[in-house]
């Protein structure tokens, strides 16, 4: 061996547990209750065999049991012995492209689920994830978690095998990288001298690159049992390891020698060098210089999926949780374990093999049953959530001419937004003309109406069977304004009898702050504060207003290029054929100018090669057109301008991206991540990186200090971007579609021609032009308002529910036989005492609201916030209610520490640049509540 001083060899036995992968879950399922019944044999068999690690996650053990529960009992005896080590993972997902909140929920899943099995893993285990977010030392931190193993994203160039992660917050975690990949020692040699070698190979690798005598070896890799005569090997190799101690270990334990050996320098102490290396490292994991190590393709394989993800991630995050939180705060009850059945669905979607979209094409069509689940579920939870809301809003509805509409606003902030709603008011009324009321002003509000006609609303109820219920249906297109934080307003649709259909207000559009350019000028129009033409080749024109010399043009422009490469990276052909643009001359249109916005249109194709030919080396001259409709929407007072652009996909082998030339010259690109908005240099580095893409969640910021402008590009799922540099300036580059059929470089893998994505797809952006920087342009809730539309909620037609009364039934009354039977069963119609317009919580400052959600335990509600920014910042939260009590809490929702209410109500927060804050708000009255 290299050193000679006693090493210490830790031999970890385990299994990486990739769920579905190169075949499809139930393949991997009966592969897995193999390895399960035959390591619960080897443990019963073998009290030598003292420990395997199954990898960090607690899914394997719901996919076990479902086929073997009668080994559960076998199971929970050696997790809680130690002998088994699962959790604190419920999933191991990939972290760049799921969201801040999804990462929490899943460690808070696989830790509960780990405690209820007898012990949870304590390790912040990261073995094979595509690269690893900024914020990740905070969350494991916000677990207990203070170690962790890294396997991809930072090489030994970096850093030496042992140093400190960082986070935005200064929260830090002492990491241990999978130097030689985590099968290091996979099987060892049944031949002693054999294994010997094998050991002292591994070891010497590893001391190169060591600040300590401890030596992690990884007995296993992907899918592997365990090995059954493991503790014979070990018997007869310990004789012949020189002054070497080898033990049948844990992550546990190696970690509890390395930090006995390094003391304060673990973590503790300031930034050092240590073998020529730094010691600390802030920030992102994906440095590494072997660019496959990091898998960047990955960003845009298979984008119908992650666009499928964004929206159940919004749809669980900002619809069902806030809520069903809010609806228990008024008296209802949250039904948690639905809750949880729509996370688990959703967390089965994540693991890196599968959100990523690097496998073969039966895994991920079994991922789409799996999104509409879980979207299905919060959708209804929501939307009972409001019903119980609603059904304390004071709003009185003319009977048969009017219905009662409520738009709910789950931000945390004040918002305007462009709704499109569909209202039924009773067939019996008269007159087929409407207008929109906000019943808090009592003004009329200006809105498109289209009269659809004579329909059938389907009324649901649990004491009758599904019936129709007979109406008139309107179309209303409106700008609600003014939508308070986390809370709703309402609206009266009522008739106006006399006419036949027209626009709810006849006014014409050009006044207060829209209007429209000429036919002369240029299509095109504006707002106070955006300036927007549309070219004759289907790009656009953008500039603040007033502004001539800051205009930005050519962007929108589409652009396709070959896709030789494969799901997990992009590879141009050798022989490459870029198109730009629409082909012909694209029909340009003002598609709706409506009181309080305006929408253009572009219509067009994008004529590119069918597919590559050549061995996949070239572009084929034999082209197909795909359909492109492009549209651009300004509202009024908007600050930015929405992109909804739509694609019908024909094409093989090629990748479609919009750009945005900018004119800007950035050292640095600002883009939002989880819980972070993190700087990267613009300079495309020669090696790694994936040719300079990057993640980014909700948008990405360019600003140029020396002209002291900036383009934030707004993201609503689209998780890939690039800077591209150019003579006139930076362009930001935003990937819409990459196709292929290629799993990866294993020649033995199925094609999957469905990763080549044909059909049509849809994917909506935003643009703010600014100055100063992200924070000055609000950046962050510009994009939260992108990606997350208001819901309205009808009164009236929509069904309530029955819910039973909490005191148990008293013995059966006597009736009078000629008066009604009372109905002992449903709880009481709760008091009418909201107002038509409400905000529930409050929140001030500039952090960013993350989560509103029932707290586990019952007692009140869970707020989450966090500051993105690099300087401090003060927060203050309340709710419309008295406060009892308030805490901060851990990210599992653990007590830390009381927090002081002010004398006027509410918490005051003082967060550190990068720290996220969990707390839990307690309203005076509340009692211990859910299911």
């Amino acid at each position: 061996m290299e050193r000679t001083e006693p090493q210490v060899l830790h031999l970890v036995s385990h299994t990486h547990w990739d769920r579905e992968w190169y075949m499809p879950l139930q393949g991997f399922r009966l592969r897995l209750v193999d390895l399960l019944d035959h390591l619960l044999q080897i443990l019963d068999q073998d009290p030598e065999f003292l420990h395997f690690h199954l990898d960090s996650q607690t899914i394997v053990l719901d996919d076990y049991l479902e086929m073997r529960p009668e080994r559960e009992a076998d199971l929970r005896r050696h997790i809680a012995a130690g002998r088994i080590e699962v959790g604190p993972w419920y999933v191991l997902n990939d972290t760049f492209l799921t969201s801040g909140e999804a990462t929490i929920h899943n460690l808070m899943l696989g830790s509960r689920m780990a405690a209820e099995f007898g012990r949870v893993g304590r390790i912040g285990y990261l073995p094979d994830q595509f690269g690893n977010i900024a914020q990740l030392p905070q969350i494991f931190v916000g677990f207990g978690l203070h170690d962790s193993v890294v396997g991809r994203g930072i090489s030994m160039a970096d850093v030496p095998l042992e140093f400190a992660w960082e986070a935005p917050d200064g929260s830090r975690v002492l990491v241990t990288m999978l130097h030689g990949w985590y099968n290091n020692a996979q099987r060892l040699a049944d031949v002693p001298a054999q294994a010997v070698r094998q050991l002292e190979g591994a070891a010497a690798h590893l001391a190169a690159h060591s600040r300590t005598h401890q030596r992690l070896l990884m007995n296993g890799v992907d899918h592997l049992e365990p090995q059954e005569n493991l503790s014979a090997v070990l018997a007869a190799v310990r004789p012949h390891l020189g002054g070497s101690e080898l033990r049948h270990s844990s992550l546990a334990e190696y970690f509890a020698a390395v930090r006995a050996e390094l003391g304060d320098a673990a973590v503790k102490e300031p930034p050092a060098q240590a073998l020529g290396r730094p010691t600390l490292w802030r920030g992102e994991l994906r440095q590494q210089p072997v660019r496959h190590f990091v898998l960047n393709g990955t960003l845009s394989a298979r984008m119908y999926l992650k666009l499928a993800n964004h929206r159940c991630q919004l749809d669980l995050e900002r619809r069902a949780e806030p809520w069903l939180a809010v609806a228990e705060m008024c008296g209802a009850p949250a039904d948690r374990g639905a809750l949880w059945t729509a996370w688990r669905y959703l967390l089965q979607n994540h693991p890196h093999d599968s959100i990523c979209g690097c496998s073969v094409d039966g895994v991920h069509r079994d991922m789409l049953p799996r999104f509409a689940h879980a979207a299905e579920i919060a959708a209804e939870l929501a939307r009972r959530s409001r019903v119980e809301v609603l059904g304390r809003v004071t709003v009185d509805v003319p009977p048969g001419q009017a219905a009662a509409l409520a738009v709910f606003n789950s931000l945390g902030f004040v918002r305007d937004a462009l709704l499109t709603v569909d209202v039924d008011l009773p067939r019996e009324g008269h007159g087929e003309r409407v207008r929109l009321r906000d019943v808090a002003t009592g003004a009329e509000v200006p809105c498109l109406v289209e009269a659809l006609g004579p329909a059938h609303r389907l009324a649901i109820g649990p004491i009758e069977l599904p019936h129709p219920v007979a109406a008139h249906r309107f179309r209303l297109r409106f700008l609600a304004r003014e939508l308070p934080a986390v809370g709703y307003r309402a609206y009266i649709v009522e008739r106006v009898g006399g006419q036949r259909f027209v626009y709810g207000r006849e006014r014409p559009v050009q006044d207060e702050g829209l209007y429209t350019f000429s036919a002369q000028e240029g299509l095109g129009g504006g707002n106070r504060h955006l300036e927007v033409r549309l070219d004759r080749d289907g790009t656009f024109r953008l500039r603040p207003h007033g502004e001539p010399e800051r205009e930005m043009r050519g962007l929108g422009l589409l652009v396709d290029d070959g896709e030789a490469g494969d799901e997990y990276l992009h590879e141009p052909p050798l022989r490459d054929r870029a198109v730009l643009g629409l082909a012909g001359n694209p029909h340009i249109s003002m598609e709706e100018a409506g009181p309080d916005w305006l929408i253009w249109a572009v219509r067009g194709e994008l004529r590119v090669p069918e597919r590559l030919v050549a061995e996949r080396q070239a572009r084929g001259e034999a082209t197909v057109d795909l359909p492109v409709t492009m549209r651009l929407i300004l509202r009024r007072d908007a600050r930015q301008l929405e992109i909804e652009v739509s694609l019908d996909n024909r094409a093989l082998d090629h990748r479609v991206r919009i750009l945005f030339p900018t004119g800007l010259r950035a050292e640095f690109s600002q883009a939002a991540g989880q819980f972070a908005v993190v700087s990267r240099a613009t300079e495309i580095p020669p090696t790694g990186e994936a040719q300079g893409n990057h993640p980014a969640e909700q948008f990405v910021d360019l600003v140029d200090p020396r002209q002291d402008r900036g383009l934030g590009v707004l993201l609503d799922g689209t998780p890939e971007y690039a800077v591209l540099d150019g003579v006139d300036g930076q362009t930001l580059a935003v990937t819409l579609l990459r196709a292929t059929d290629v799993v990866g470089d294993n020649a033995a893998f199925d094609r999957a021609p469905e990763a080549q994505c044909l059909g049509p797809l849809t994917v909506r952006l935003g643009l703010v032009p600014h100055r100063g920087d992200w924070r000055a342009a609000r950046l962050h809730q510009e994009a939260l308002a992108l990606e997350l539309a208001p819901d309205a909620q009808q009164f009236g037609l929509e069904p309530g529910f029955r819910r039973l009364a909490p005191a148990p039934l008293d013995p059966p009354a006597r009736q009078d036989p000629s008066g009604p039977v009372g109905n002992r069963f449903a709880a009481p119609a709760p008091e009418r005492t909201l107002p038509a317009a409400h905000s529930f919580l409050h929140l001030e400052g500039e952090a960013v609201l993350s989560a509103v959600r029932p707290a586990e335990d019952g007692r009140g509600l869970v707020v989450r916030v966090f500051n993105p920014a690099t300087v401090e910042t003060v927060v203050r939260l309340s709710l419309d209610r008295p406060l009892a009590e308030a805490e901060q809490l851990t990210m599992g929702e653990e007590p830390l520490a009381g927090l002081p209410l002010a004398p006027e109500g509410g918490v005051t927060l003082r967060l550190a640049p990068g720290r996220i804050a969990t707390v839990r708000l307690v309203p005076a009255g509340s009692t211990r509540g859910g299911r």
